[in-house]
């Protein structure tokens, strides 16, 4: 499709006899003023930007970027977008995820929020999925759960067939006593065998430390029943600065846990599995699980 429009942008100055040319002249000063204000107003308005980065140390760098923009924003509610793009590896080759969500949150008594959400994803092989989410954050505490459905069904790349799994997970974080700027993250994941004997089911736990305002450091551990435990990292750079206190605002509290009015998590992220989980098969034999 987008080649049609590329052809008819070439095309139209010769088939107007110059004259659609000497409009767009006239007026790509306009034209080109309104999209520089229209990106910057999306990136520079109220919301969430973050890149994170992690697989540096194995030679094969992976990263994200994610937006969240209001749709609708008052002091106890939001009605807001989530967008990511996720570049990842599948059996050693190059990936690209995109997400695409929308969600709803409202604020409680002034300190919780009660949110819902529902999300399409698709990656640049034709595997889709779909998902819904519930999510309660306070200023200490967080936990969300995800339930994830296959769009695609078998889908043939290269030599392999890859089929998308149906899966949930449910996702709790809270903050460590005194350390304001620490919180501990615990993840159970459990996702639906296609061909293979048996559903995988595993966790993650880790530890996520706001250096500053604008750096985020997590460092953890997956293990399931299919593959053995492994380690993972990842750095995060976040616009505008994530609210809350960092490692440099006050390294110990005075109080064990910060309590706070929360309508600014209003606009924080979706916690939530990017990456579509697929099932691998060769010659009738599952060669890959969670990758």
């Amino acid at each position: 499709m987008y080649r049609f429009f590329l052809i008819l942008a070439l095309s139209l100055p010769a088939y107007g006899g110059g004259e659609v040319s000497d409009i767009v002249k006239k007026n790509s000063e306009f034209i080109n003023d309104f999209a520089a204000d229209s990106i910057y107003s999306f990136f520079a308005g109220p919301g969430y930007t973050e890149v994170e980065m992690q697989g540096i140390e194995n030679k094969k760098p992976e990263f994200s970027i994610l937006l969240v923009r209001p749709l609708r924003l008052t002091e106890t509610n939001a009605l807001f977008s989530q967008l990511s793009v996720n570049h990842y590896y599948v059996r050693s080759d190059e990936r690209i995820t995109i997400n695409i969500g929308a969600g709803y949150r409202k604020v409680f008594e002034g300190n919780y929020i009660l949110g819902g959400n529902i999300f399409f994803d698709a990656d640049d092989e034709d595997n889709t999925r779909s998902s819904i989410g519930l999510e309660l954050k306070s200023s200490a505490f967080e936990a969300y759960a995800n339930y994830y459905f296959a769009i695609s069904g078998a889908n043939k790349v290269g030599s392999n067939t890859e089929r998308v799994l149906d899966g949930y997970d449910l996702h709790a974080l809270g903050q460590l006593p005194f350390l304001p700027w620490a919180k501990i993250h615990y993840r159970y994941f459990d996702w639906d065998a296609e061909k293979y004997s048996q559903d995988t089911d595993g966790t993650d736990l880790s530890l996520e430390m706001l250096i500053t305002k604008n750096i985020l450091l997590e460092v953890g551990y997956t293990d399931n029943n299919i593959s053995s435990a492994d380690g993972f990292g990842s750095l995060r750079f976040m616009y505008p600065g994530k609210a809350g206190v960092s490692m440099f605002d006050e390294f110990i509290s005075e109080e064990a846990f910060v309590s706070a009015p929360v309508n600014y998590l209003l606009l924080s992220k979706v916690e939530r599995q990017n990456r579509i989980i697929l099932e691998t098969v060769s010659e009738g034999v599952v060669i890959g699980r969670l990758d």
